[in-house]
């Protein structure tokens, strides 16, 4: 009963606190994707992406059913943030006093409120994941832990990396630390350590494997490995480092006045300035308008060009 009324409260203080408007670079990606994997396109073989093909194909399913629209993604993506309230209320209590899980409670739902820019991002569903997981391994520091429960935490991993390759992954090795640890901690001897390891991990690597293998051998069915390699590992390497390396602007108020003032007037110049280049030169091919002129700016400073170089790529082109 508390767990619902938590679920219902944070749906509601979500649903009011959601920003009006799209975020053109994770949600716009995802909504791309998941309207590309409804008419029968496959992540990475049609189009670049660097985010695992869970969210695509769910989204695909809701669109189907409810329509193509921006709505029914923001209405998955407040559903999943009330599920991670309530999870972080559920498992807290069951470790401490109900204020504590209540304060609790609330800090998390103020911090997903202030991640508006985060809307439709696959991180939300991967830290639901990471959540349960965790919480499924957390008794292995007190006690041995059932074969079926390793088995659901691999599988939640598993999960995860269909949402996000890296975070998956990341999970399985931050639980492999953490079981043992908490094996060290609880056994003497070496050699009853690595048996126990053994045993306790031998059912999280099953249960990580029934979610992942089954979609990887079915996306070699239908597609080649290499635009995985590609996407995932070719292409990150070679613009990653310089997209992610570009340096802070000066943090001032006289800067930031300065920079809003430009933010605000440059479009309107860039447009004036073309068109008087069109006028001035009419029949200069070279010349381009004040609306591409424009556009070319607005994807300069709100699109991934600059993150992910060649834009035939961000529009689902490979160029190997």
């Amino acid at each position: 009963m508390e767990s619902t009324f938590i679920f219902l409260v944070s749906c509601l203080v979500l649903f009011l606190g959601m920003s009006r408007r799209p975020n053109s670079y994770d949600e716009g990606l995802v909504l791309t994707a998941a309207m590309r994997v409804a008419v029968g396109q496959i992540p990475h073989r049609d189009f670049y992406t660097n985010y695992g093909p869970a969210q695509f194909h769910i989204l695909a399913g809701l669109f189907k059913v409810f329509g193509e629209s921006l709505l029914v993604e923001r209405l998955f993506d407040l559903l999943i943030k009330a599920l991670v309230v309530t999870c972080v209320y559920v498992i807290t209590s069951s470790y401490c006093r109900r204020s504590i899980a209540a304060y609790t409670s609330i800090v998390t739902l103020l911090w997903l409120v202030g991640l508006n820019a985060w809307s439709g991002s696959p991180m939300i569903p991967v830290s639901l994941l990471n959540l349960i997981g965790s919480a499924l391994i957390l008794p292995v520091f007190l006690r041995s832990v059932s074969t079926r429960r390793m088995c659901a935490a691999g599988a939640v991993a598993g999960a995860a990396a269909l949402f996000r390759y890296d975070t998956g992954i990341a999970l399985l090795g931050v639980h492999a630390c953490a079981i043992a640890i908490a094996i060290y901690l609880r056994v003497e001897g070496i050699s009853n350590r690595v048996r126990t390891f053994a045993d306790s991990f031998w059912p999280y690597l099953v249960g990580f494997a029934i979610l992942t293998l089954p979609p990887a051998l079915y996306y070699l069915s239908v597609a080649p490995l290499h635009p995985v390699v590609y996407d995932i590992i070719l292409y990150p390497r070679h613009h990653y480092y310089g997209s992610r390396n570009l340096p802070f602007p000066v943090i001032s108020l006289r800067e930031l006045d300065y920079l809003g003032k430009l933010e605000v007037n440059a479009p309107p110049y860039i447009v004036l300035d073309s068109e008087y280049d069109l006028v001035r030169e009419p029949n200069d091919s070279s010349k381009s308008s004040g609306v591409t002129l424009l556009d070319d700016y607005i994807h300069s400073k709100y699109q991934p060009i600059r993150t992910f170089g060649d834009l035939s790529v961000w529009q689902g082109i490979h160029n190997p």
